[in-house]
C-alpha cells in the first residue's frame, strides 16, 4: 500500500487520472483508468539520475487539450524542467528547461496546445510563466511580490486561475489566508 497518492489530474475525456504516488516506496508518476481501475507507472522518480524528484506536494501534471500528451515538472541533473510524455505508449516526447528558473511546477496546456503556463521561482519570488513550444524564452505573466502557483487555464485559453498569497482585501496587509486569483491572457501568445 502507498503512503500517499497526490496531485490528481483528469484527462480531458475523463477516463484517465494522472497522479503522483509512492506506491513502490519512491515517488513515481502514475495513470489510472477510471473505469477498470488499472494503474500504470509511466515515469520513475528518485531511483535514477534522469528524474530525482517530481515535487509531489507542490506540482500536479497537466494534460493537453485532446489528452494526447501529459506534462509534468521534474528535477533532472539538479535542475528543474518540464517533461512531456505521449499518451501513445507513454514515451518521453520532449523536455524543456529554462535558465534561471527553479521550482518549476504545475505545467498546464493552453487551448490549442501551442503553449503552456507554469509557476516557477526566479530569485525569491514565484510567478507564472507562459512558454511556447517553439523554444522561445518563457514570458513572465505575473510579476509582483506575491507567491503565485497552481495555474489552471480556462477551456477557451483566455483566462488563468491560480492560487496566490495576495491579501484578500486588496490592501498591502498581511494575511495568513491564500486566495484564488485570475489573469486574462488573451493576446499574451
Amino acid at each position: 500500500r502507498s503512503y500517499f497518492n497526490v496531485m490528481p489530474a483528469f484527462s480531458p475525456d475523463g477516463h484517465t487520472v494522472a497522479f503522483l504516488s509512492n506506491a513502490k516506496d519512491l515517488v513515481d508518476l502514475y495513470i489510472v483508468d477510471v473505469i477498470t481501475g488499472k494503474r500504470k507507472r509511466i515515469a520513475r522518480g528518485q531511483s535514477k539520475g534522469s528524474a530525482e524528484s517530481f515535487h509531489p506536494f507542490r506540482s500536479r501534471p497537466g494534460w493537453s487539450e485532446k489528452g494526447e500528451y501529459l506534462a509534468y515538472s521534474r528535477k533532472h541533473g539538479g535542475n528543474d524542467e518540464i517533461a512531456i510524455r505521449s499518451a501513445k505508449g507513454w514515451k518521453l516526447y520532449r523536455t524543456m528547461a529554462f535558465d534561471n528558473l527553479k521550482e518549476i511546477s504545475s505545467p498546464t496546456f493552453i487551448a490549442g496546445d501551442t503553449a503552456f503556463v507554469f509557476s516557477a521561482l526566479s530569485g525569491d519570488r514565484s510567478d507564472l510563466y507562459l512558454a511556447r513550444f517553439d523554444g522561445s524564452s518563457p514570458k513572465k505573466i505575473t510579476d509582483d511580490r506575491w507567491d503565485d502557483r497552481m495555474p489552471s487555464v480556462s477551456p477557451d485559453g483566455r483566462y488563468i486561475a491560480f492560487s496566490s498569497d495576495r491579501p484578500i482585501d486588496g490592501v498591502n496587509s498581511v494575511s495568513d489566508e491564500a486566495q484564488l486569483s485570475s489573469k486574462t491572457v488573451e493576446g499574451e501568445f
